[in-house]
């Protein structure tokens, strides 16, 4: 057998790991970009791209503590997590340290609340939860506190809150 001959079938075994490396590089760079740029392209989203949502407040818990690396680097961090009978879970961010205790004593009163979420995070909520995340939710008001002042400013002629005109 002369050094240019193949053993038969050696192209075809060539071949097919040129096939497995291919895939296996393909599925290292989807991960890699669904692990690392996918939430940073959400929240990214997130922060420009709002939505609307009315939920039934069931219970609100105040979390805080850091993240930590190897090199001892870490990030603080704080949040509010609301569980909602219509709504599902959210995570109410940016509420300052000192006053999440309020906040989450107000929301665990109960009723209907308005939340500003963000719009990929909500879309993407069944996914999300998988890995046990929740949509993020930046902003909230109560609804209900809203519709007694109309319905009070309807009883008294409109003029609560209201300015009278000068003559």
């Amino acid at each position: 057998m002369s050094l240019e001959q193949k053993a038969p079938g050696a192209q075809g075994t060539n071949r097919r790991a040129w096939v497995i490396l291919a895939v296996w590089v393909f599925s290292v760079i989807v991960s890699l970009t669904v692990l690392l740029v996918w939430p940073k392209a959400m929240s990214s989203y997130d922060g420009g791209h709002r939505r609307a949502l009315q939920c039934q407040v069931e219970s609100a818990e105040e979390y805080s503590g850091s993240t930590s690396s190897r090199t001892g680097l870490g990030e603080p961090f704080s949040y509010i997590r609301v569980d909602t009978k219509n709504c599902g879970t959210l995570v109410l961010q940016g509420i300052p340290t000192g006053k999440q205790q309020a906040v989450a004593a107000e929301l665990n009163q109960g009723g209907t609340f308005e939340f500003s979420v963000g719009a990929s995070s909500y879309w993407f909520r069944s996914a999300l939860k998988l890995i046990n995340r929740f949509p993020t939710a930046f902003d909230y008001k109560s609804i209900e506190s809203e519709q007694l002042r109309n319905e009070a400013r309807a009883v008294a002629g409109g003029s609560i809150g209201a300015t009278k005109p000068k003559h």
